[in-house]
């Protein structure tokens, strides 16, 4: 779906390998993966994302709006756990 749209939901996982491309040496390299409930201040900002995103999301044929139902409701439900962003840290040197 993030495809379908121009963005680039692996670009995290991928960002060592441009870095260590643009000449410079990778001395370290950390992901962090943010577990949270539904109902929580991370999950009800993307449960608003998505509400507000429905149309583009539904548009890009990947989801249908029961999907997108689904998803928020999850988002909302304190009993559904889910990591809605990840961070990753690289730190390079010039070689």
């Amino acid at each position: 779906m993030f495809a379908g749209m121009s963005l680039d939901a692996g670009y995290g996982k991928r960002m060592p390998a441009s870095i260590s491309h643009l000449g410079l040496s990778v001395m370290h390299v950390e992901a962090i993966a943010h577990l949270e409930p539904g109902g929580g201040p991370i999950a009800l900002v993307m449960a608003d994302s998505t509400e507000a995103l429905r149309a583009r999301y539904v548009a890009t044929k990947d989801a249908d709006g029961e999907d997108v139902e689904r998803y928020i409701a999850g988002a909302r439900d304190p009993a559904s756990w889910a990591n809605y962003y990840s961070t990753v840290r690289v730190i390079a040197v010039k070689r």
